[in-house]
């Protein structure tokens, strides 16, 4: 019998971080409802979860962790939530200047910004993103630089371990991010530590930081740390964003663009 319990207690967990992997993040009271047992319970499940570390405990809930998360290719991360990301790249042109110089990094949101700066002028656009690059080029206004170093396949961007090969000189008006997921506690995080590398450089150049976040990134936490929340001037959303975190930035005074 106590055999039997303890394999439906191991199903029940395996079945919880299944969907905190899927949502992204979940509370106690959620997962209550859901498997019909006690918030007591709960917590025990998710204390062990976190304990294996498959996930990250947080105020009445969890968000997962995604360590081992194989990367999608720049294709197909561009049809996820595409309507959404091309909602928040019309925001986020919409932020750019005449004149300004900014950086795109490689994430797929921040490619579906150059359609709609057809109408900018004397815009320097910064990337480390092939795609990205290749359709500024068709804006005869926008200056394009490609940033150097290797090529990686699965994101169409390019990385180098020696940052000052990386970026020209000079200073960025607005740098524009995309994560793999934000957290309060974590702050803006992404799964590749070359990736990385290239944001923390630019964000030391950068007078004002957007985020580029659809819905399903909020309350996640991936590998590594590229930004705390203090350092970030302003997200852009779509309007399914977790009301409760919003909040929290907003009243961190940090500008929240829901699209």
């Amino acid at each position: 019998m106590k055999e039997n319990e303890n394999a439906f207690v191991e199903e029940r967990r395996q079945r919880i971080l299944s969907l905190i992997k899927k949502n992204g993040r979940v509370t106690v009271k959620e997962l209550s409802g859901i498997f019909k047992i006690s918030e007591v319970s709960v917590r025990q499940d998710l204390n062990v979860l976190a304990a294996l570390g498959r996930i990250i405990r947080t105020h009445g809930g969890a968000v997962y962790v995604a360590f081992d998360e194989p990367e999608l290719s720049f294709p197909m991360r561009r049809q996820k939530q595409k309507k959404e990301k091309e909602a928040i790249g019309k925001a986020a042109a919409d932020l750019i200047e005449d004149g300004e110089v900014i950086f795109l990094d490689a994430s797929s949101t921040a490619s579906f910004i150059p359609p709609f700066l057809e109408k900018r002028r004397e815009v320097t656009v910064i990337t480390n993103n092939i795609e990205t690059a290749f359709r500024l080029n068709s804006l005869k206004q926008i200056s394009v630089i490609l940033t150097g170093g290797k090529v990686r396949k699965e994101t169409l961007s390019l990385v180098d371990a020696s940052l000052s090969c990386i970026l020209p000189e000079g200073n960025i008006s607005k740098a524009f991010f995309g994560a793999w997921g934000l957290s309060l506690k974590e702050g803006l995080t992404d799964v590749n530590s070359e990736e990385i590398a290239v944001k923390r450089a630019v964000l030391k150049r950068a007078k004002t930081v957007v985020v580029l976040l659809d819905s399903t990134k909020w309350g996640r936490v991936s590998f590594k740390t590229f930004a705390q929340i203090n350092e970030v001037d302003a997200v852009i959303t779509d309007n399914r964003a977790p009301a409760e975190i919003v909040n929290v930035l907003k009243g961190r005074d940090i500008r929240v663009i829901t699209v």
